[in-house]
């Protein structure tokens, strides 16, 4: 019995020290995973970044475009009303 238990024994923690190894292994795999994830989202928010600013410059434009062109139709108003008093 002495034997079987012996082996037994050795058996278990061969089998212990395998799962411990898988274990690592599957934690490097999701380490590096996580570590692939973090580049994605880096990139991802560097690139909403530049989509935010880009909007904002064409909101931007098309503020100054429309008092632009309110301006002209006041300025051309004012010509008008002008004219006619004359």
């Amino acid at each position: 019995v002495s034997m079987a238990d012996a082996t037994n024994n050795r058996q278990f923690m061969l089998n212990l020290q395998e799962l411990v190894n898988r274990v690592d292994k599957d934690l490097q795999v999701a380490l590096a995973e996580l570590e692939r994830a973090k580049v994605a989202l880096l990139q991802a928010t560097q690139q909403r970044m530049k989509m935010e600013t880009m909007q904002e410059k064409d909101l931007q434009a098309v503020q100054d475009w429309n008092r632009k062109q309110e301006q002209k139709q006041m300025d051309a108003l004012g010509v008008t009303l002008y004219n006619l008093k004359a």
